[in-house]
């Protein structure tokens, strides 16, 4: 089979929650993965990450650090279930931005469109010791409206420059163009919470391609490919790359359509007042 028809083999599985589509897909992308380089971006000494928990015992760093294996029960966008990752997200104009990516891809509030209540969200933050090499999960047809000069948009353009030189001939890149598209659509997918099952084919390229790659790095669902980007990184990079600075608990607020993150000078009574209500009392917590 051509790489072509793996694809659309791949994608004319239905994806469900057994053993069967589970095996379907971990054996197909096994083929399409076997032996096939894939194209690369850096994640640069001193970039911060942020990384988020909904509960953390202390604000040390082992509370934010890798959730042991044996207790993934479920499929996320870059893992499978008794496997463990490292997820975190990067801002473009520095740590606010990438506490807010992180925030949103923790919160049930935004992820379920809760329209009222208050959450409360552990935020750590981590700098990066040494360059990684990460596999590029970004394609110029998937967040085409990413703002210009963003991350994301870095991405798409050194997509397009290093496509050229990929080790195949003419025929065999316009195929892999394909693949590359395909699976960075599988990574924009929005998944409601619950439907985890719909994560099989980005998490099993995760899987395999975390056997030989540092990290992933790819557009964040959430905040629509603007504002930074997610990584999702092997255990053992932790350590090896990795330092921990500090981390510190936020609370999120919505009421309505607004989602306010507040900063440490705005009184109850101003944030009240930005999100319309009369006190932020009346908003049920989010647990």
């Amino acid at each position: 089979m051509t790489l072509t028809d793996l694809i659309k083999t791949l994608d004319s599985i239905e994806l469900t929650n057994s053993e069967e589509c589970e095996g379907r897909v971990s054996f197909i992308i096994g083929l399409i993965l076997s032996e096939l380089p894939w194209l690369h971006h850096p994640l640069k000494a001193g970039t911060i990450i942020s990384r988020c928990r909904k509960d953390a015992p202390n604000l040390g760093r082992d509370s934010f650090s890798c959730k042991p294996a044996e207790r993934v029960e479920d499929y996320q966008r870059a893992s499978i279930p008794h496997k463990t990752v490292f997820y975190g997200a990067v801002g473009d104009r520095g740590v606010d931005d990438g506490e807010f990516i992180a925030m949103l891809e923790t919160s049930k509030i935004h992820r379920n469109s809760i329209k009222f209540g208050k959450e409360e969200i552990y935020v750590s933050h981590w700098v990066v010791k040494q360059d990684i090499e990460m596999a590029l999960i970004s394609h110029p047809n998937v967040f085409v409206d990413s703002n210009n000069g963003s991350t994301v948009d870095e991405m798409q353009k050194n997509y397009i420059r290093v496509l050229p030189n990929y080790p195949a001939d003419q025929d065999f890149i316009i195929e892999f163009d394909k693949l590359a598209e395909f699976v960075a659509r599988q990574f924009a997918k929005k998944v409601k919470d619950g439907n985890n099952y719909e994560y099989l084919i980005s998490a099993h390229f995760a899987n395999n391609a975390l056997e030989t790659d540092c990290g992933i790095i790819y557009p964040s669902v959430q905040v629509n490919g603007k504002l930074g980007f997610n990584v999702a990184l092997r255990p053992d990079i932790i350590n090896s790359h990795l330092n921990f600075i500090d981390a510190e608990k936020h609370v999120l607020y919505k009421a309505g359509n607004y989602m306010q993150v507040p900063a440490s000078k705005y009184s109850d009574e101003h944030l009240a007042v930005t999100l319309g209500i009369s006190s932020l009392d009346i908003l049920p917590k989010i647990e």
